[in-house]
């Protein structure tokens, strides 16, 4: 009997679920404006200076970015312990983006 009782109130809760509207946002909901960027000034280009391990650049202008979804192991050196295929992943990196 208990079961039946939890199917009936799963069902009754279901069914309201699927046939209620949509809540509209309030009127007075502020939307944020997007944020300009500027403008690329010709020949204003960005370099790598240097690569510091596999996931971490040092780029002129804007300084040292970890990039993001990148998680490459720890080279050797540093205060960190390296970690297997470190030195390799830096190597890739640098192949990649120096200069």
């Amino acid at each position: 009997m208990p079961v039946r009782l939890v199917a009936l109130a799963l069902s009754t809760f279901l069914a309201a679920c699927v046939g209620a509207a949509p809540a509209a946002a309030p009127a007075d909901t502020v939307q944020a404006a997007p944020v300009p960027r500027p403008a690329p000034v010709p020949g204003d280009w960005r370099r790598v200076n240097k690569v510091i391990d596999g996931d971490t650049i040092t780029v002129s202008g804007i300084g040292t970015v970890r990039l993001l979804g990148v998680d490459a192991p720890e080279k050797t050196g540093g205060f960190r312990e390296s970690e297997a295929f470190g030195d390799q992943a830096t190597a890739f990196m640098r192949t990649l983006v120096e200069g």
